[in-house]
């Protein structure tokens, strides 16, 4: 798929892409399942973010509905998610990622 694509929701094919390059939920800490999670974009799609893998990450309900109120923001780094922390908890924002797919 390209860029282009207006779709929104991320396709069985693409889930199963995700799963195994993340294994569950890829937010610092969280040791939810791949069966618990939903495709998250990393660039929102309202804001022209493709439903692509490149643009996916798979996050628990929990940390999807409240990481932007926390202060957490998603990224793509070196082709996988992590996360840049608030400026209040890391002022120099050091990209995240959950230990199950890249130990500290």
């Amino acid at each position: 798929l390209t860029h282009t694509d207006t779709r929104r929701l991320f396709t069985e094919t693409q889930r199963l892409a995700m799963i195994a390059r993340d294994g569950g939920c890829t937010f610092p800490g969280c040791d939810t399942p791949p069966a618990w999670t939903q495709a998250h974009h990393v660039i929102d799609h309202a804001n022209g973010g493709p439903t692509t893998i490149a643009n996916g990450a798979l996050v628990c309900g929990h940390h999807h509905r409240h990481h932007q109120r926390q202060g957490w923001h998603s990224v793509i780094k070196d082709g996988r998610p992590a996360w840049l922390p608030p400026p209040w908890l890391d002022p120099r924002q050091h990209p995240r990622r959950n230990a199950r797919v890249e130990p500290e």
